[in-house]
C-alpha cells in the first residue's frame, strides 16, 4: 500500500540533501552520506503555506501538523530514503507467521525518546492501540488489526483477524507514532505543543500561526553507515508563511 503521509519524512529529508550540497545536511539519510564528507551543523529554514495544528499525532490529518510530527516521532517501520519501500524504525526485526496472521515487532534496545528515557514495549502498545481506536482518523488502516499486545520486555505482538498484506505500511504512519505514554497522559493538551517522542529532532519552540523550531534529539538512536551521529543540523525553521490568495 501507498500512502502519502508516509512519505512526508523523505520528502522533508529529499530537500535537505539539496542543502548538503553547501554543506549541512538533515539527519536520517545514512547510507547516502557515509559515503562522503559531511559537515555538520548549520540550521535549515523554509517556508510552508501549510500551519501545524498541532503535534499530537493522534489528532490531525493536515499536512501542516503531518510535516513536523514526521521529524519529532518515530514508529516501528518507517519509510525509506526512496519513499517507495520499508525500513527498521523503532523496531530492529520483525517476523510473520505463516498464515500470516501474527507479526511480532522487536523493539532495538538503544532507542530513546526526547527526554531520555528508554522507549518501552508499553509505549508502544499503548500508541497502537491509540491510533487504532474505531474514533481515530486512520483507524481504517488498523481494521483486521484484532489485538496488540506485549509479549515481553522487548517485543509486541500483532495479532490479525484475517491476512492484511499492508500492514507494515500501515504501521509506519505519522499517526502511529509511538508516544510517551506517561507525558500523554499526564497532558494531552500539552504534549500536542511539547511532544515527547524518539524522533531525530524535538521541539525547541512552537508558536502557533508563525513556526515550529526543531533541534536535535540528543538521544535519537539512529546513525550513519560511518557511525556519526545523526542528525547533522544544529536547527530547522519551518515558517508558515500564508498563500496569497490572488
Amino acid at each position: 500500500m501507498k500512502n502519502k503521509t508516509v512519505r512526508r519524512r523523505t520528502e522533508v529529508l529529499a530537500y535537505a540533501a539539496l542543502v548538503a550540497l553547501a554543506g549541512s545536511q538533515l539527519g536520517g539519510l545514512p547510507g547516502s552520506a557515509a559515503a562522503q564528507e559531511v559537515k555538520t551543523g548549520g540550521t535549515l529554514i523554509f517556508a510552508r503555506p501549510d500551519e501545524p495544528l498541532t503535534l499530537d499525532p493522534f489528532i490531525p490529518a493536515d499536512n501542516g501538523s503531518i510535516w513536523a510530527i514526521e521529524q519529532v516521532c518515530d514508529t516501528l517501520v518507517e519509510a525509506d530514503a526512496t519513499g517507495e519501500g520499508l525500513e527498521p524504525g523503532l523496531a530492529e526485526t520483525w517476523e510473520i507467521s505463516e498464515d500470516e496472521l501474527v507479526y511480532t515487532f522487536t523493539l532495538r534496545e538503544d532507542a530513546k525518546f526526547s527526554n531520555g528515557e528508554p522507549v518501552t514495549v508499553e509505549d508502544v502498545v499503548f500508541s497502537y492501540q491509540k491510533a487504532a481506536r474505531p474514533e481515530g482518523t486512520y483507524a481504517f488502516l488498523f481494521e483486521p488489526v484484532a489485538s496488540i499486545e506485549a509479549i515481553d520486555d522487548q517485543q509486541v505482538r500483532f495479532t490479525l483477524s484475517e491476512p492484511y498484506a499492508p500492514l507494515l505500511s500501515a504501521v509506519s504512519i505519522f499517526a502511529a507514532s509511538v508516544v510517551h505514554q506517561e507525558s500523554y497522559e499526564a497532558d494531552p493538551e500539552r504534549f500536542g505543543i511539547e511532544p515527547v517522542c524518539s524522533g531525530a529532532f524535538k521541539i525547541e519552540d512552537y508558536s502557533r500561526g508563525s513556526h515550529v523550531t526543531l533541534v536535535p534529539n540528543e538521544h535519537y538512536w539512529r546513525k550513519d553507515d560511518a557511525g556519526r551521529q545523526l542528525p547533522y543540523l544544529e536547527r530547522i525553521e519551518m515558517r508558515y508563511v500564508p498563500a496569497s490568495s490572488g
